[in-house]
């Protein structure tokens, strides 16, 4: 596999011509559609390309190097993990609620750091 990337996550951005329209760029597979249990081994590699094949379907891609190193976490603005998946929340117990950022409804209404900061920890920690 390749080093910071999940199977799954590798096999759903497929650039081939039969998981991507090549005029549009739109998915044809959906996640859905790929297997439970999958693994992705790097079969070759090269100056500007890594080959991977996903078993159980046996299925082959071809990555650009470049668009892997942009895809890759610490690309994406820090080791923070993307807060719209499941690694970017925070569970938490009744005890823990004092460390939940909170804010006031005019305090919100009056800054756009105020938003930010309430809208993040949303997204973090849900509602309670």
């Amino acid at each position: 596999m390749t080093p910071g990337f999940p199977a799954v996550w590798l096999r759903h951005n497929c650039p081939c011509p039969d998981c991507r329209d090549p005029v549009t760029g739109q998915r044809l597979l959906k996640i859905t559609d790929i297997p439970n249990g999958l693994v992705a081994t790097v079969t070759a590699q090269h100056d500007t390309e890594i080959v991977v094949t996903f078993d159980p379907d046996g299925h082959r891609s071809v990555f650009r190097r470049d668009w892997l190193a942009a895809q890759a976490p610490a690309a994406q603005g820090g080791a923070d993990p993307d807060p719209r998946t499941e690694d970017g929340k925070v569970l938490w117990r009744a005890a823990s609620l004092g460390a939940v950022p909170s804010a006031g409804w005019a305090a919100y209404l009056a800054s756009d750091a105020v938003r930010v900061s309430v809208l993040d920890a949303v997204a973090r920690y849900g509602v309670g």
